[in-house]
């Protein structure tokens, strides 16, 4: 004899209700700023000294440098770079 495969909630249960709950109260400014004291005095000199955080901490660096200043070459001089393609001489826009 085959029973049949229960479908279905056994005796029609509901879910529980979802609670509702106060929201979290807000941080005064004096709270946030000495919670942000203790973690910034936790965190200060915090450096991992393993060969993947030395190379993944100078890839930051590099990819997070400050802008440097390039300097540009007068609008009559060629910045083609020796391209061999390159058939003009100066790139100025009144050179036709």
């Amino acid at each position: 004899m085959a029973e049949a495969i229960p479908t279905g909630t056994f005796g029609h249960a509901r879910p529980p209700r979802r609670q509702e709950t106060a929201p979290a109260p807000f941080w005064t400014p004096q709270e946030q700023a000495a919670h942000l004291a203790t973690l910034d005095a936790a965190l200060a000199g915090f450096e991992l000294d393993d060969d993947y955080a030395a190379r993944k901490r100078d890839r930051y660096r590099e990819q997070h440098a400050p802008l440097r200043l390039v300097t540009t070459p007068p609008p009559d001089v060629c910045t083609c770079g020796g391209n061999p393609t390159h058939q003009q001489t100066t790139h100025r826009k009144d050179a036709a």
